[in-house]
């Protein structure tokens, strides 16, 4: 991928089309420029922010690794009821609109983001596309208008911008980049600039948006508790299955010994020392 010039970093992506978003988003999941000031490190995850200069919101990003394939962290990332166990300031969130098997279009809504506050809601547009060369899925995800979902005056319409959404790139054991799915390890990457609107001090939104790339973290960490529990059900559903074929095979045996216990059959030997049996004159 041809890296854009280094502005491209610091700005919101110059076009609305969904090549140039992608490409934003991939550039800046990975890029060292030092607009990305590296805030928090631990042993999976990395915490960057952005600071954009006349925007009342920061760029966050978050790279983590996973002990979950691929495929998987996609999935539990989509699953809105599994959110509400990693992000802490997730409500819930109602499906608007099904554009096509990779395109939806979600409102979400999110508690006081700080006490005396009111909520924040967004709707958004959210799509997803495969790299078969690469392996990796791309997230794409920001603010669109919808018919079916007006502002409500008890909440504050938060706008998530163009350019925010996610990576998740399967990697070896070795923890390199690999085009193979067949791999239990991955590395997800979360890139967000959300606007949160209405009146909030931006030393709270500072506050806010590193606790919001700290849920990300969490959401490792659920994952793989997940995954595990689910490995585990498989194993267990195996291993009950395993034995339930062993219980047959035994009842079968002793079904068949049964029914020669019955009906003995007749061995040659015993066939040979059978006199045959003459007719009556």
């Amino acid at each position: 991928m041809e890296e854009p010039e280094e502005k491209y970093a610091y700005q919101l992506p110059v076009s609305s089309e969904y090549n140039d978003l992608v490409s934003h988003i991939q550039y800046n999941a990975s890029t060292t420029s030092p607009r990305w000031n590296r805030v928090k490190e631990g042993k999976h995850s990395t915490v960057w922010l952005d600071k954009i200069k006349k925007h009342p919101f920061d760029g966050v990003r978050t790279t983590c690794d996973f002990a979950v394939p691929a495929p998987l962290v996609l999935t539990y990332f989509l699953d809105s009821t599994f959110r509400s166990k990693w992000d802490s300031m997730f409500d819930h969130s109602t499906l608007l609109e099904e554009i096509d098997e990779d395109t939806a279009v979600w409102h979400m809504v999110f508690k006081s983001p700080i006490p005396l506050l009111k909520p924040r809601d967004v709707v958004i547009q959210m799509r997803f596309q495969f790299s078969e060369d690469s392996g990796r899925y791309v997230i794409e995800y920001h603010s669109v208008e919808h018919p079916g979902c007006p502002a409500n005056p008890g909440m504050v319409r938060a706008a998530i911008m163009p350019g925010s959404g996610a990576t998740i790139t399967p990697l070896d054991v070795h923890g390199s980049p690999s085009p193979t799915l067949q791999t239990t390890m991955c590395q997800a990457t979360q890139v967000e600039y959300l606007d949160f609107k209405g009146k909030i001090p931006m030393r709270a939104v500072n506050t806010v948006s590193t606790r919001l790339a700290s849920s990300f973290d969490k959401f490792r960490k659920m994952a793989e508790k997940r995954f595990r529990h689910e490995q585990a059900e498989i194993e267990i559903e195996g291993a009950e299955s395993e034995i339930l074929s062993k219980k047959e095979v035994i009842e079968s045996e002793a079904a068949s010994l049964a029914i020669s216990g019955t009906f003995p059959s007749s061995s040659p030997a015993m066939i040979g020392s059978m006199s045959p049996v003459s007719p009556k004159p």
